[in-house]
């Protein structure tokens, strides 16, 4: 099993990822375009309408994230663990979600147009109103 990064130890602008998050707000949501969050751990984080265009998230941990309105758009989620998190009104379009755990989360309305989500186990997860054209879901356990 691989060793999660804590926000305090991830760099960014010379600011730490946890100074990112604590400072952020509903009228300054976070903003991590193109960030390098390989392996993080947001488990139960606040990243409500934060903007994470690009971002790489690759075997990130974000259980019980709150993620409602996220822009997540082209970002490289492969084998991160959403499980029990709320994505409602999430942008996922063109997202590599490859493998990612998603037991449980709420993806009511979320955009997942586009996205990869190739083995993705989904198993309890609220997809009402989730637009999934041209979503790649081979081998997905949408159960």
């Amino acid at each position: 099993m691989r060793e999660l990064k804590a926000p305090e130890d991830i760099l960014i602008e010379d600011r730490t990822l946890r100074e990112i998050l604590d400072t952020s707000s509903p009228a300054k949501p976070v903003v991590l375009k193109g960030v390098d969050l390989a392996g993080v751990n947001l488990r139960n984080e606040n990243l409500e309408d934060a903007n994470m265009w690009g971002v790489k998230m690759v075997h990130a941990a974000l259980n019980n994230a709150k993620m409602k309105g996220v822009y997540l758009m082209r970002a490289n989620l492969i084998g991160s663990d959403f499980s029990d998190a709320v994505m409602v009104d999430a942008n996922l379009m063109d997202a590599n979600l490859i493998g990612a755990n998603m037991e449980r989360t709420n993806l009511m309305n979320a955009n997942l147009m586009g996205a990869d989500m190739t083995v993705v186990n989904s198993i309890g997860a609220n997809l009402r109103g989730a637009i999934l054209k041209d979503a790649n879901l081979k081998g997905a356990n949408l159960t």
